[in-house]
This record gives C-alpha cells, sequence and structure tokens, in this order.
C-alpha cells in the first residue's frame, strides 16, 4: 500500500513524498529515495520496507533513528507516526489511501454491498439531519477553543523562532574545544605527574561523566610541561581514544536532545542537554556556550510546577 511521509521540521519543511516502493532508503546521499539535505542525517541514516500491509522503520546509522521520541532500531509505523532523523529532520508518516477505496479501509471488492443494507446505512433523511447536529456543535466548540489558544500561539510564536534560530552544535566545534593547547611551564616532574593522572582518569573514565574531558586535559597538560608530543603508543591511543569517545558521547546526547526540543518535549530536551555539560564542564568551550544558550532558551517553555507541589 502507498503512504506519504511529509516533512515537517527540517531544512526540507511541507515537502511531501509520495512512496510506492517496497524498500526506501532515507539519508543524505543522493543515490537514496529519499534525499534528506542536513548535516546531521547520515548518508544512509533509514529504511523503510513493507512487511505485508504494514510498513517498518529500520534504523542505518549510528546517531540513530526515534519514532515518537524514542530511540530504535525497527518499528512498525501507524498513521500520524513522526521520524526523526538527525538533529533537525522530522517526517511524519501518514497512510496514502488508493484512488477508489473507501476511507474507511475497504477494498474496491468490498464495496459492492446488497442494495437494501445501503438504504439501511443511509437510514432517512429527518435522521441523517439529526446525527449532524452534533458534528455542528462539535465544529462550533473546536472554533472557540482554536480563537481561545490564538493569544498563547502568538505569544509564544517570537520565542520558538528564536529558539529555532540557534547555531548547531557541530562535531567540528566540539573537535576544536578538544583540541585547544594548553600553556605551561616546562616541568618535568609536573608532567610526569599530570601523565600519570591522564590515564588514571581515561582507566575511571565511565566512574563520572567529567573524567573523560579531565583525562583529554590532562594529556594536553602533560605535553605542555614536557614540552613535547605524547611519544609511548599506550599514551597516544589513550588520548584519541579519550577523544573520539567523549566527541560520540556529546554528540549522541546533542541528536537525542534536539529530537525531543523538535517535538515539543523540552523538559525531556533540557535534561540531555544538561548532561552534555557534565561530560564537558569548562565555560571556555564553545560547546559548552552553545549547550548553555539553548537551555537558556529553552526556559520558557519547561513545566512550570503546580500549586502544592515542591
Amino acid at each position: 500500500m502507498p503512504y506519504k511521509l511529509t516533512v515537517t521540521k527540517g531544512p526540507q519543511r511541507g515537502r511531501t513524498f509520495l512512496v510506492v516502493k517496497t524498500e526506501t532508503k532515507l539519508g543524505r546521499d543522493p543515490v537514496n529515495d529519499i534525499v534528506l539535505p542536513d548535516e546531521y542525517v547520515s548518508r544512509l541514516h533509514a529504511n523503510i520496507v513493507t512487511r505485508g500491509k504494514a510498513h517498518v522503520v529500520v534504523n542505518a546509522s549510528p546517531n540513530g533513528t526515534l519514532v515518537n521520541g524514542k530511540r530504535v532500531d525497527k518499528a512498525r509505523l501507524k498513521d500520524g507516526d513522526e521520524i526523526t532523523l538527525g538533529a533537525a529532520t522530522v517526517l511524519q508518516y501518514s497512510v496514502q489511501v488508493p484512488p477508489g477505496v473507501a476511507a474507511r479501509g475497504k477494498t474496491p471488492e468490498d464495496e459492492t454491498e446488497p442494495e437494501g443494507e445501503r438504504e439501511r446505512e443511509a437510514g432517512p433523511q429527518a435522521k441523517s439531519l439529526l446525527l449532524q447536529r452534533p458534528k455542528i456543535l462539535a465544529a462550533t466548540l473546536v472554533y472557540v477553543a482554536l480563537l481561545a489558544g490564538l493569544g498563547i500561539f502568538l505569544a509564544t510564536r517570537k520565542k520558538k523562532t528564536d529558539l529555532n534560530k540557534l547555531p548547531p552544535l557541530t562535531r567540528d566545534m566540539i573537535r576544536r574545544d578538544l583540541d585547544r593547547d594548553v600553556q605551561r611551564d616546562i616541568d618535568k616532574l609536573e608532567g610526569d605527574r599530570a601523565l600519570k593522572r591522564a590515564m588514571d582518569l581515561y582507566d575511571q573514565r565511565y566512574v563520572a561523566p567529567g573524567n573523560l574531558y579531565s583525562a583529554i586535559v590532562a594529556f594536553k597538560e602533560a605535553e605542555a610541561y614536557l614540552g613535547t608530543r605524547l611519544r609511548t603508543s599506550e599514551h597516544i591511543r589513550a588520548r584519541n581514544k579519550a577523544m573520539d569517545e567523549l566527541e560520540d558521547k556529546i554528540m549522541d546526547l546533542y541528536f537525542l536532545a534536539t529530537a525531543l526540543q523538535n517535538q515539543g518535549r523540552y523538559n525531556e530536551a533540557r535534561d540531555y542537554y544538561t548532561r552534555i555539560l557534565q561530560h564537558l564542564n569548562d565555560p571556555d568551550a564553545r560547546t559548552f556556550q552553545n549547550v548553555t544558550r539553548r537551555i537558556k532558551v529553552l526556559q520558557p517553555f519547561l513545566d512550570r510546577p503546580r500549586w502544592g507541589g515542591p
């Protein structure tokens, strides 16, 4: 069965793809069936495959794929589901009903019904008019509710625009923070101490969130005190692995935070942004400053404690 994918957030917002293939590839690479020009979308990010009458999204990216805000390896899609790829691209899945098929989901063969059955379903004209009254009342209530909410929408529109204008966090920004030089006077004894401290912190990198970054700083301090680059393969390997692990960790948390933010789940997004600061607790780092600004702009959207609450 065909289906539609509508870009609700991201560089191609508003674009709709009608899909009829049994397997559809989504990603940044132009060879994909659906090309998504978002730097946080992988070259091949996900596949959507047909399984009988269902469609299943299958993650193909280390950055992960979310369905309705939850990270999945694969998930069966339901009408209205939101698929998040990268940090800013959200696709809404909807079933495309083939022409000639009733909206209630019958096949063309099912459309042939006994004439008497159709009459019973239609009912007298008076009954039809009575049935319309609740619909008119419901439509009126919806209209009033929309008018009541219009003021709130206009009041928060500018704040949401400011939220979306924040510069994205990139791997290049994180790497530059991790590569920053440290200035120290030459002191071999302090260099040896810094090197030992770096290895101890690296070995204990899972004990506390900030240990990886502290290990990286200690490695750079050791180089500054010794006046030379790391020499042993053990130290070089540990330093490089620490930088790669921290970069991946920060990008993973940032991906989840922005995905939740794009879905309006601001409290959860704030929690993931805060975890980034715990891993890189350096106010002078551009990464720290970028994430801090995001948390600050989120404040007006966070849930307020209720009366009598904590």
